[in-house]
């Protein structure tokens, strides 16, 4: 899980071997530090917890964060050095036992407003300075991937042109209420440091939709892009092999896909037996 680079559709490592991301999402740096708990992790985020993480066979965890805390701005506590510190400890940890780390920007917000949530999308206040700070710590490491924003859905209409160049160019637009951030200028603050990792970039309406992806892919200098995508079978886009089929495979034709989050909220796993089913055909990640 070192040396990752895409090449065409597979995500490989420094020898150039494919490797398939099954993994977890590990929360809490998103909120603990803006609830006055006074800590970075809810939960023990040690060797203990990567033992038994290993033991599922996992290879990869989502480690989901908050702009504020990282930035140290806003009134967030823990915050600044000692959140980056924190969540460095942990992603080193990660890592040097040969899992791969998604970082990715969960909780968000515009202004002086403290970020206690996700919005429709990311926010040019503070979003390219969080994505430019946290390339500069982890480029280095080359067994971290980035992913820009957690669950895009600006407003325009299903999978329609105004909300795609939302997503991939910002301003004001999407029904945020605020200037958005979108996906090329997170691109282009993570390569401006010189980053050479792996970007996901998920996809429309809450991460489920990836009908125009291709079409308003942002230009990475380093071709280095895949596409993130989120299914729960709770009726947003693209839940069924017909859609898989044509959709998926459509995208797959150039890009890795990653789907960062899957469920069902039935405490069932047919949904999620479909999905996994679907992406070990391909050898994409979850």
């Amino acid at each position: 899980m070192s040396g990752l680079h895409i090449v065409g559709n597979q995500i490989q490592n420094g020898a150039g071997a494919p490797v398939q991301l099954i993994g977890v999402n590990r929360s809490s740096a998103e909120y603990m530090c803006t609830s006055n708990s006074g800590t970075v992790f809810d939960g023990p985020a040690d060797q203990g917890e990567v033992n038994a993480m290993k033991t599922w066979n996992i290879h990869a965890v989502r480690v989901v964060l908050n702009e504020d805390c990282w930035l140290g701005i806003n009134g967030a506590s823990p915050s600044g050095p000692a959140y980056q510190d924190a969540v460095a400890a942990y992603v080193n940890l990660l890592t040097s036992n040969n899992i791969a780390a998604i970082i990715n920007l969960h909780f968000n917000a515009p202004g002086n407003t403290l970020a206690t949530g996700q919005q429709v999308m990311a926010d040019r206040d503070h979003s390219p300075a969080f994505w430019q700070s946290v390339a500069n710590r982890f480029k280095g490491n080359s067994s971290v991937l980035f992913e820009p924003y957690n669950e895009p859905h600006p407003d325009g209409g299903n999978n329609s042109t105004s909300a795609w160049s939302c997503w991939r160019d910002g301003g004001d637009c999407g029904g945020a209420g605020f200037t958005v951030a979108g996906m090329q200028e997170m691109v282009n603050a993570i390569r401006s440091t010189g980053a050479r990792n792996p970007i996901v970039l998920t996809g429309n309406n809450w991460g489920s939709q990836l009908d125009q992806w291709l079409q308003f892919k942002p230009n990475d200098p380093l071709n280095q892009l895949a596409a993130g995508w989120h299914s729960y079978g709770d009726g947003l886009d693209c839940q069924n092999e017909a859609c898989w089929n044509s959709t998926l495979a459509n995208v797959l034709q150039q890009v890795p896909i990653v789907a960062t989050e899957i469920g069902e909220f039935d405490c069932n796993h047919a949904y999620i037996d479909r999905v996994m089913t679907f992406l070990d055909q391909h050898f994409q990640g979850y």
